[in-house]
């Protein structure tokens, strides 16, 4: 199991999916510690931001969207807006589905 962790968040997994519109990536990440607050959940895999970020009710992850496909090796890193973005264990491999962690 791999982790990163940023204040109470602790990132374990990651998946990327092909969206329905078939234009860049959704993005699932699993964990703990995600709570919603005036200051919202903020990540990004490599240079680019994930957008429509949407937490999981019990605080278990969230998923979101990547407008274009991460480069090979771009990893992801997670906060909260009002921080500096931690980086995880997980990197974008294409054509897996799943990243390397």
């Amino acid at each position: 199991m791999t982790t990163a962790r940023t204040g109470q968040i602790e990132v374990t997994a990651a998946l990327f999916l092909p969206p329905v519109s078939g234009r860049g990536l959704e993005i699932h990440v699993t964990g703990s510690g995600f709570v919603a607050r005036a200051i919202p959940v903020a990540a990004k895999v490599g240079a680019q931001s994930v957008r429509s970020i949407a937490l999981k009710p019990d605080g278990g992850g969230f998923s979101g969207l990547l407008e274009r496909v991460p480069g090979d090796g771009d990893r992801l890193f997670v906060g909260y807006m009002d921080e500096a973005l931690v980086e995880t264990s997980v990197v974008f491999r294409p054509g897996g589905g799943t990243p390397v962690a």
